[in-house]
């Protein structure tokens, strides 16, 4: 069992994630750090926690970049380098119950299952919710290609295998890299078990990259998503699959567009938003076969358009007008 964690400048919140991993009741464990030229003293925090836990000494492998090269490349370095037979990936805000890896592995082994997905709290300062990811095991696979909940990677423990072969496909982006790594292990496992209890601490974090909106990094947020969508659009389109998985494709496409939701009170990035995935406008705003547009959805499309929404944004993020979660917005 391997467990790979991206560093990158999380001191704030990284003690509490590390001695959740070092206390882990499964005790045949390497963690591999990643550390992407952190600037603060997040590496020092785990030299000063990892004296707390001298048994997990040899467990531990830390591996370092030299210079900043974006999550993605930072949780790709740490999957190359895991050794073990299933691979988990935790981020380092985040933090796990003292049974996750023990209760995931089991399941695995007596499922014969190539990738595990648990439930997981989700929590901010002063709340927190549990998220309930999946239902029949029968279904997990189709649900994660069809994007019916987040394709988070924190939630899963995955067969190292699953990213190995000549078909591998590994994130480019410096954002969403989670994507790639959900779609393409879901496709390739033969067996995904649902184990119904939440083991995982998501932390909704509102100062990170997820919810910036100054124009900077909104543009840097949409065009990593859009980096790896096209990743997994690719992949899913050599497979023969892409109009099976027609619905999650549109989903990541329009979660691609609406990065720029931010910043269409400008012009530019208005006409960015048509031309991203031109052929959404017709299926957004008439529907089509597959898929019937609401009256939320027009309203939406319409106040972009004219380029009303800064002005209506609070009006149309209201309960009779936020779109359904097929068309997914921040």
């Amino acid at each position: 069992m391997s467990v790979v964690v991206a560093v990158y400048n999380v001191s704030k919140y990284f003690e509490q994630c590390l001695r959740s991993l070092f206390e882990q009741t499964l005790k045949e464990v390497e963690y591999i750090f990643v550390d992407d030229c952190s600037t603060d003293d997040s590496m020092e925090i785990l030299s000063r926690v990892m004296q707390d836990y001298p048994q997990c000494e040899e467990q531990v492998s830390v591996l370092h970049h030299d210079h900043n090269m974006g999550v993605a490349a930072t949780k790709n370095d740490g999957i190359r380098a895991a050794a073990g037979e299933f691979v988990a990936i935790v981020d380092p805000d985040d933090y796990a119950e003292a049974n996750m890896l023990e209760t995931m592995w089991k399941r695995a082994e007596k499922d014969d299952a190539d990738i595990v997905v648990c439930d997981f709290y989700r929590f901010g300062k002063d709340w927190s919710e549990v998220d309930v990811t999946v239902g029949d095991d029968d279904n997990i696979r189709d649900e994660i290609l069809e994007r019916k909940f987040p394709s988070f990677c924190i939630n899963k423990l995955i067969r190292k295998s699953l990213f190995e072969g000549k078909d591998v496909v590994w994130p480019e982006g410096r954002f969403a890299e989670d994507i790639v790594y959900s779609v393409v292990t879901a496709y390739k496992a033969r067996r995904i078990v649902h184990e119904a209890q939440p083991l995982y601490h998501y932390r909704k974090n509102e100062d990170s990259l997820t919810h910036a909106h100054d124009e900077e990094k909104s543009l840097r947020n949409f065009n990593g998503y859009k980096v790896n969508v096209d990743i997994v659009i690719d992949f899913l389109e050599k497979k023969g699959v892409a109009d099976k998985y027609w619905k999650g494709l549109l989903i990541q496409k329009l979660r691609t567009r609406n990065r720029l939701l931010p910043l269409v009170g400008q012009r530019k990035y208005i006409k960015q938003w048509f031309r991203t995935y031109p052929e959404l406008n017709k299926v957004l705003f008439w529907g089509d076969k597959r898929y019937h547009s609401t009256y939320r959805e027009k309203a939406w499309f319409l106040a972009i358009g004219l380029g009303l929404f800064p002005m209506c944004k609070r009006k149309l993020r209201g309960k009779h007008l936020l779109p359904f979660p097929e068309w997914p917005v921040w």
